[in-house]
């Protein structure tokens, strides 16, 4: 900055008597100044090039302030390099007195003594310069314009695992080992052996999918395995006491295929007395997801009345399923989702994740 005062302070030495020229690439001069351009490109093909140029356009047909030009890239290294090399080339044709390179006729900047002092203001307020990357950008909109995007004047940044489990252990404190269905889920979960540190990753996951789950559990899915499960054991029971592997050997099975299947077949039936016992629907998801789709498969296109009445409870029951981890993650985003966020406003947190959010509610 005191070098580009000093300069700024230097004798003209005649400058306006004889201005300089800088050549212009001739995708820069085919921008109109104050309109939106897309540029597409390959990697090494001299982005980066045009984009200082760019600037040096805006500055000077444009007639915008340094302050008034952002530059957005995706990762530090390179904000680092552009910043380096967009103050080294205003500083260049600053200084520039020749005529250029090239013909008389080719495009180029009149760097006169307007010229000049435009860019040598801009070498001394350079520093000030809005060249980020994404969510560096978002980071600063969001700590100077606090009152436009409703958000505290203190705010800080936290790392997104950390505040998500902290809202999952609050949550579980307050609700989720409380409330009947969710508390179901989660003695299901630990039942299966999982981890509980597992369920807020799984939840951030889903999270950072928009929240969309493919198979939704809750009261209408269970009602739909309930019928599908009680279904399938009704069609085992009335296969007249001939075994599944036997049916399907009848009709030309190879023989590990039909035990596999029947073993399947057994388990389901397993869960469907464990159900009938009122074992609770969560304790039994993860059996059912494992047998269910594998028994549909193998029985596809079954033969036999008996089999093929197996056959389609299994493929109901397959459509019906839920995996476990599904059902707990369904059942326990909405509540973790809301007291994150809500968290997250009253102490004036946002997480990485959140700046690109938060900036675009705000606009």
């Amino acid at each position: 900055m005191s070098e580009a005062r000093a300069h700024a302070r230097a004798p003209a030495r005649g400058r306006d008597e004889a201005a300089g020229r800088y050549p212009v690439p001739a995708a820069v001069w085919a921008m109109e100044p104050r309109r939106h351009q897309v540029i597409e490109a390959s990697a090494g093909t001299g982005k980066t090039y045009l984009l200082e140029r760019r600037v040096i356009d805006l500055l000077l047909r444009g007639g915008a302030a340094i302050e008034q030009v952002l530059l957005v890239t995706f990762t530090e290294k390179a904000t680092a390099e552009l910043r380096r090399r967009t103050r080294a080339l205003v500083r260049e044709v600053a200084r520039s007195e020749g005529a250029g390179d090239g013909a008389p006729w080719q495009a180029h900047w009149d760097i006169d003594a307007r010229a000049r002092a435009a860019l040598e203001g801009a070498l001394v307020a350079f520093d000030g310069a809005a060249i980020h990357t994404i969510h560096g950008f978002c980071h600063r909109v969001l700590q100077t314009t606090a009152f436009d995007g409703q958000r505290p004047l203190r705010q800080t940044q936290v790392a997104s695992e950390t505040a998500l489990r902290d809202a999952f252990t609050a949550c579980l404190r307050d609700t989720l080992a409380v409330r009947g269905d969710t508390r179901a889920l989660l003695e299901a979960w630990l039942a299966a052996g999982r981890r509980l540190d597992d369920v807020p990753r799984a939840v951030g996951e889903a999270m950072r999918l928009g929240g969309r789950l493919a198979r939704a559990y809750g009261p209408e899915r269970a009602e739909e395995i309930d019928r599908a499960l009680a279904e399938l054991a009704a069609a085992m029971a009335g296969m007249g006491g001939v075994g599944l592997a036997a049916a399907l050997r009848a009709g030309r099975v190879h023989s590990n295929t039909a035990a596999a299947a029947e073993r399947r077949a057994l388990a389901l039936c397993d869960a469907a007395e464990r159900r009938a016992r009122g074992c609770g629907l969560p304790l039994l998801l993860g059996d059912i997801d494992d047998n269910a789709h594998e028994l549909a498969d193998k029985l596809a296109g079954a033969a036999t009345p008996d089999v093929a009445r197996v056959g389609a409870a299994a493929a109901a029951l397959s459509r019906a399923a839920v995996p476990l981890q599904a059902a707990v993650v369904g059942g326990f985003l909405p509540a973790v989702r809301e007291r994150l966020e809500r968290d997250k406003a009253e102490r004036g947190q946002f997480d990485y994740g959140d700046m690109l959010e938060l900036v675009w509610r705000a606009l």
